[in-house]
């Protein structure tokens, strides 16, 4: 499936695509003008950064940093609590579930049952996205790499 969401921190947003295709994950980001996407193909994480036309394999250690996000929507929670929260006209209904390393996420859903909002709070932490769509539909090419992209040593750059 694939989530398009916008982060929401302080004055800035960052709109941000996430899919997924069995084991396979992807996020493309982009922040002003510099865009990066991330995905996972055969056991193996990439990073691509198109303003450069490069690429790189990510080391295992680096590559479960960059899946943490993954995991707060695929990986095993703990449903702690829902609680309804009115905002305007618009009340929500918010579910809690707790990450197994301790983190916050709560899920928002309108009164049609569509989800909104998506938090997830670490320690004092709180990031923010907010949903802009979701579909069962994935783009293949989030998990290909572009023929002109050059690949550069990860130890070079990082």
């Amino acid at each position: 499936y694939t989530l398009k969401t916008t982060v929401v921190a302080q004055d800035a947003k960052m709109p941000m695509t996430w899919c997924f295709n069995g084991e396979e994950f992807a996020v493309s980001l982009s922040y002003q003008t510099i865009g990066a996407r991330v995905f996972t193909e055969k056991g193996k994480t990439y990073l691509l950064i198109p303003m450069f036309a490069m690429y790189m394999e990510v080391e295992s250690e680096t590559s479960e940093d960059i899946q943490k996000p993954n995991s707060d929507l695929t990986g095993k929670l703990t449903y702690v609590k829902s609680t309804k929260v009115k905002d305007g006209k618009t009340t929500y209904t918010c579910e809690e579930y707790k990450t197994s390393d301790g983190k916050i996420n709560k899920y928002y859903f309108n009164e049609k049952n569509e989800w909104k909002r998506w938090e997830v709070i670490d320690d004092k932490e709180i990031t923010v996205f907010v949903i802009d769509s979701l579909s069962t539909s994935v783009d293949k090419s989030m998990f290909k790499i572009p023929k002109t992209f050059k690949k550069v040593d990860a130890d070079k750059v990082l």
